[in-house]
């Protein structure tokens, strides 16, 4: 029935697969061989990838039992190249006192897309304001970035033609040093240095002077989803059983997902009139 309604219509796909954990303290099958397991996969793979559209994305929620096996299941059925990023989600906020061996934190959330190029949205956010110290001549608040590259690919050998210098006010010509004093490289292309050249502020934080690009906080209300999601951000397990006993008296289902997870999946790849599944 979802096959001839929605065929290639799905915009996104959430799914909690049985963990495969072996504990057998479930209302329902989690004690599968290896083998088995990928199967049943295999099946609901083969089934989403028919109702996945063509720019649609899919989001597996697993643990360290099967989620690299699983990794290799997806990109059978959804393509090499279908692989967008495996998120951790921090189930817990304490420790477990009783834990034999290492106290498991987190879970895990696999994302695919059959678009090999698949960007997802990014989130919207409320600056931090004590990020931005400082306030210009109409007292909106920025912080000062250096516009010389840093982190990776940030050396001239990486960009050769974002190496060049930059006059200062003083006319003092400089280049991307790095303060460990290898050759590095600007963020910005020359033609950019020219058209945006009044937008430097010219400052010394020690390692001599060196242009910087005002980050204003008013322009810093978005940002790319991360690998990392907190309880914070995406709800815990204890959330998650407490939104449940909520709804259902008694109930004793004990590792049920926090609807702010789903939430946050949806934030990233669903627009107002997207299809859910």
């Amino acid at each position: 029935l979802l096959r001839s309604r929605y065929r290639d219509g799905i915009d996104c796909i959430f799914i909690d697969p049985p963990y495969n954990t072996g504990l057998g303290d479930f209302p329902y099958k989690d004690q599968y061989q290896h083998s088995s397991w990928l199967s049943m996969m295999q099946s609901r793979l083969e089934a989403v990838s028919i109702l996945l559209s063509s720019s649609g994305s899919l989001w597996t929620t697993l643990d360290d039992n099967e989620v690299f096996s699983y990794h290799t299941l997806g990109e059978y059925a959804l393509g090499v190249g279908s692989f967008v990023a495996l998120v951790a989600w921090q189930k817990v906020y304490s420790p477990r006192m009783d834990a034999r061996r290492f106290s498991t934190s987190c879970d895990y959330v696999s994302v695919f897309s059959r678009e090999p190029d698949w960007i997802p949205k990014r989130l919207e956010i409320e600056p931090d304001l004590d990020q931005f110290p400082h306030n210009d001549e109409h007292d909106n608040r920025y912080r000062s970035d250096p516009l010389r590259k840093w982190g990776k690919n940030s050396l001239r050998q990486d960009r050769p033609n974002l190496w060049f210098p930059i006059q200062a006010p003083s006319g003092a010509l400089i280049w991307p040093i790095k303060p460990d004093g290898r050759e590095g490289c600007w963020r910005w292309g020359s033609d950019t240095v020219t058209k945006r050249y009044d937008e430097l502020d010219w400052l010394d934080k020690g390692n001599g002077l060196q242009p910087y690009v005002r980050q204003y906080a008013d322009d810093s209300t978005i940002r790319p989803p991360e690998t990392l999601w907190l309880y914070s951000d995406a709800g815990s397990t204890h959330a998650a059983q407490e939104e449940l006993k909520a709804l259902f008296a008694g109930n004793t289902f004990s590792t049920p997902k926090p609807t702010a997870l789903v939430r946050m999946a949806l934030r990233i790849a669903t627009e107002t009139n997207s299809t859910v599944l």
